[in-house]
């Protein structure tokens, strides 16, 4: 909703948390008026993104697995959740069925579809879903290096990062590299 925020910190674990104790951030709402911080979930949620009816697609964290890891299927993976934010309502609805890695996931501007980034092809590399569920389809098909950092604009414009650079995108459309030139001062004292 527009009147709190939520995030990640490990400041308590609730006493029904059935996760390995040690090293898994909770995730905690405020109000914008600063009053005192509540715990949303135990769960160790990350890369969440909510959509205006509420609904929350995260990537879970069930164990230590360096994130940086590539070529990787275990049952450590991340996988992506469809969950709500109002708690009388709350299921969660486990997204993907294969042990590759699934992380990054963000609505699309229409708060039905969805993109992500998954291993799945061996590669990490960007897909959509129509709606959670729903076919994926595949959109960067990179064979070397893993797509990362993965956002989407309110005006559809994708953003991620691959081989060290970053790529904008049009939906249907083909990645384009941002040109970056970084201005520095020629004085070593800086």
């Amino acid at each position: 909703d527009k009147d709190h925020l939520l995030y990640t910190a490990n400041i308590e674990t609730d006493v029904k948390d059935i996760q390995f104790p040690f090293g898994y951030a909770q995730v905690w709402q405020v109000d914008l008026q600063g009053h005192r911080p509540v715990l949303f979930s135990s769960l160790a949620m990350e890369a969440i993104s909510i959509n205006a009816k509420g609904e929350m697609l995260y990537q879970n964290n069930k164990g230590y697995e360096d994130e940086w890891r590539k070529h990787h299927r275990s049952p450590i993976t991340r996988d992506l959740y469809l969950s709500q934010t109002d708690k009388a309502k709350r299921t969660y609805r486990k997204l993907n069925t294969d042990n590759a890695e699934h992380r990054n996931p963000v609505w699309a501007p229409d708060g039905k579809a969805f993109y992500f980034l998954s291993e799945k092809d061996s590669t990490i590399n960007l897909y959509k879903a129509s709606e959670p569920g729903a076919a994926e389809v595949q959109i960067t098909h990179y064979t070397k290096y893993p797509v990362r950092y993965l956002s989407v604009a309110n005006n559809g414009t994708i953003c991620f990062s691959w081989d060290g650079a970053l790529y904008t995108l049009k939906d249907n459309g083909e990645p384009q590299k941002v040109n970056i030139s970084i201005t520095t001062d020629d004085n070593e004292d800086i």
